[in-house]
Parts: structure tokens; C-alpha cells; sequence
């Protein structure tokens, strides 16, 4: 049985490692996070889990959202943040994780380095 205690009443006063965690109290803040393009500093694996725990509790919450517009920007978002989530697994101190704002948009970057990288391989080869 889960109490109600002082400390659960303090939770936005949490601190891990000498250092404030985000509190991110509904999906529509963490969208504002991405609207606002704020790069998230990664110092260590705990700290992506981290996001990546409250992502997945705040996209249950909002799972059952019946305006496809709605429920297709929220998916977007989540999408946008996962992206940023995989990292190495040991990402150096101070990393920045830079994310898209959308998965078209990532789509897009993707298929540019793509076609770069198939461009520079035929540059490369030796004509005989």
C-alpha cells in the first residue's frame, strides 16, 4: 500500500546528483520543450532514461486522444524525442542532443545524407 507522505507532497523540489530534475508536468510541456528547439545536455545514460521514463508515462496519459490532429502532433513529438534518445550508450560529458522537430522532417535529413553519401561513393570510384 502507497502512502501519502511529505516527501511525495515536495516532489518539485527533487534533486539527483546535486542538480534540479525537469519536471515536465503534462505532454503539452514537453512539446513546448521541443517548439522551443532547447537542446537537452546529456550527462549520463540516468538522465536519458530519465526523459525517456516521463516521455512514455505522459504519452499514456494522452494515448486516447481522439482528435487526429491532435493525437498525430503528440506522435510527432514523442517520435521527435526518441529520436534524440538514441544516443550512445556512454555519450561524452557535455553532449548535446539535437532532434527534429518532426519525423518528416528527420525523413528529409536522412534521405539527403543518403543520397550525399551514394554521390560521393560514385565520385570515388577509379574509371578504368
Amino acid at each position: 500500500m502507497l502512502r501519502l507522505t511529505r516527501m511525495s507532497a515536495q516532489l518539485q523540489q527533487q534533486m539527483h546528483a546535486q542538480q534540479p530534475l525537469v519536471q515536465i508536468e503534462s505532454a503539452y510541456g514537453l512539446l513546448r520543450m521541443c517548439y522551443r528547439s532547447i537542446d537537452i545536455q546529456v550527462k549520463s545514460r540516468h538522465g536519458r532514461n530519465f526523459l525517456k521514463k516521463r516521455l512514455m508515462t505522459q504519452w499514456r496519459l494522452h494515448s486516447k486522444e481522439e482528435d487526429p490532429e491532435k493525437q498525430r502532433f503528440l506522435m510527432d513529438h514523442a517520435a521527435s524525442f526518441f529520436q534524440a534518445l538514441h544516443m550512445p550508450k556512454s555519450p561524452d560529458p557535455n553532449q548535446v542532443v539535437v532532434f527534429k522537430l518532426s519525423r518528416v522532417e528527420a525523413l528529409r535529413e536522412k534521405e539527403r545524407l543518403a543520397l550525399e553519401a551514394a554521390s560521393a561513393k560514385l565520385v570515388e570510384k577509379p574509371r578504368a
